[in-house]
């Protein structure tokens, strides 16, 4: 009887434990996905910043000397006339 009351005391204790460690877990995940979303918003206004001091930049007359201008993706539609 005694073997079976240490039994009983495993599982009551182990399944606690499993029970704590499943919520510290979903815990951590609702902190993961909070993360990430700031991440996410923080790299889109990075972008848009980006592109608005581009756009501030390309207008400023002695920046455009050194700025590339922007080339146009072809299709490809050259190269098959020429080769027929």
């Amino acid at each position: 009887m005694d073997t079976l009351l240490k039994a009983d005391i495993f599982f009551v204790v182990a399944t606690v434990a499993l029970v704590v460690i499943a919520i510290v877990l979903c815990v951590a995940l609702l902190y993961l996905i909070r993360i990430l979303r700031t991440a996410a918003f923080l790299s889109e206004r990075i972008k848009e910043q980006a592109l608005h001091i581009e756009e501030t930049l390309a207008r400023q007359p002695i920046i455009r000397l050194f700025m590339k201008s922007p080339r146009k993706k072809s299709t490809g539609t050259k190269k098959k006339e020429e080769t027929k």
